[in-house]
């Protein structure tokens, strides 16, 4: 019958003491004493599923499906910029909804859900008539926005100017 050994402080403290003094140092020593992969995999979960909420709270309240929004995330030196753009399926083109900042990628999506909620349809509605150059279909979008120049900033996000032929920007009557 083999005894089993048993770790005792003397054992872990030397332990720690050969990684710091040892050239060649191994710190995955330390995992079997403070169990650090398992909380950085379980924190890492808990984050993801956190977005995984809010993203899903967002495509609910907007009604569109997984397959045409898109959560486009920026990672600044100070902050995390998200750009949510919707595509649509019937010219299959995308275009900005709108655009938040936060210190992570939560609060980034929480002040897009806030938006979402208290604001998007507090803003004006505008159509915009427009074609892709060298296409003979003439298409409309709608968009949510401040003033005319918001709704072709949002328009215009991420395309060239000259790739787009705009025909009419209108203000929506009140419904």
């Amino acid at each position: 019958m083999q005894k089993r050994k048993t770790t005792t402080n003397l054992d872990i403290c030397k332990d720690i003491l050969s990684v710091f003094t040892s050239k060649n140092s191994d710190f995955t020593k330390f995992d079997n004493y403070f169990k650090i992969k398992p909380l950085r995999t379980s924190i890492t979960l808990d984050i993801q599923v956190r977005i995984e909420e809010l993203q899903k709270k967002i495509r609910k309240k907007l009604g569109i499906q997984k397959q045409n929004i898109s959560f486009e995330f920026h990672q600044m030196p100070e902050y995390v910029d998200l750009d949510l753009m919707t595509t649509s399926p019937i010219h299959k083109q995308s275009f900005l909804l709108h655009s938040s900042e936060g210190r992570d990628k939560i609060e980034a999506l929480e002040l897009m859900l806030k938006y979402v909620n208290d604001q998007l349809y507090i803003e004006d509605s505008y159509t915009i008539q427009w074609k892709l150059v060298g296409s003979d279909k003439i298409h409309q979008s709608y968009f949510r926005a401040k003033n005319i120049m918001d709704a072709l900033d949002k328009f215009y996000f991420g395309r060239s100017v000259n790739s787009v032929i705009t025909y009419s920007v209108e203000l929506n009557p009140i419904s």
